[in-house]
């Protein structure tokens, strides 16, 4: 079996970090893997953790559980990544707020397997902390302001996420694919448009709010 990335098969192990944490989901025995972040924002020691559907499941929100249910049904009957933004409960009785961002897992010739990718805590986002260390960063290339606040612009639109929250999300991306925050960004930027369009009905609801602000948008 084959990941994505060596990226993704090295984070698996590897120490915890506050926010972001790998997961990998296998088909053939229904199992998933938790890295040690995973493992703690469900409230676990911060260690790699296996369990299974019926446990994930088990930790969802009760508003959220029914639709999760669904996303991985989906996921097992078209083998597509599994993507998700909804709350868990830790094992603490504490509710979070996380995004899940998928890809495939392939076998060695080609045959998707499984999904892998990661959980975003989005109530953990440690906002003094990581305004701080983003800053430092953006003045070393601020002739790239433009095309960082850009790609921070499609994922606030993409995932529904905060201002801060996208911009924590693009500079863990760039560390853990090592590459530059810049080159990140305008490889978002410059494809976005290219590859991914939105669909009709959406582009016209966008053409109309574009065009009368201050009106109400017709039912979908």
């Amino acid at each position: 079996m084959t990941d994505p990335s060596d990226a993704a098969r090295q984070f698996m192990y590897a120490g915890p970090t506050e926010r972001v944490g790998e997961f990998r989901f296998v088909y053939a025995d229904n199992s998933w893997e938790w890295s040690a972040t995973v493992a703690a924002i469900h409230g676990y020691d911060p260690s790699p953790k296996r369990v299974t559907t019926d446990v994930v499941l088990g930790h969802k929100h009760p508003e959220d559980r029914a639709e999760f249910d669904r996303a991985v049904q989906r996921t097992l009957a078209d083998h597509g990544p599994f993507n998700s933004r909804h709350r868990i409960v830790d094992t603490h009785g504490k509710t979070h707020h996380v995004l899940v961002i998928g890809d495939s897992i392939h076998d060695d010739v080609g045959d998707v397997v499984g999904t892998t990718g990661v959980y975003v805590d989005l109530s953990a986002v440690r906002t003094d902390a990581v305004n701080t260390e983003l800053d430092s960063r953006v003045s070393e290339f601020a002739a790239s302001r433009a095309v960082i606040e850009q790609a921070k612009g499609m994922l606030m639109f993409a995932y529904h996420l905060t201002a801060d929250q996208a911009f924590d999300l693009l500079s863990w991306r760039s560390q853990e694919s090592n590459v530059k925050v810049r080159d990140l960004a305008t490889a978002i930027v410059d494809r976005v448009p290219r590859d991914i369009d939105l669909i009709d009905s959406n582009r016209t609801r966008f053409d109309q709010l574009l065009m009368h602000p201050d009106r109400p948008l017709p039912p979908k």
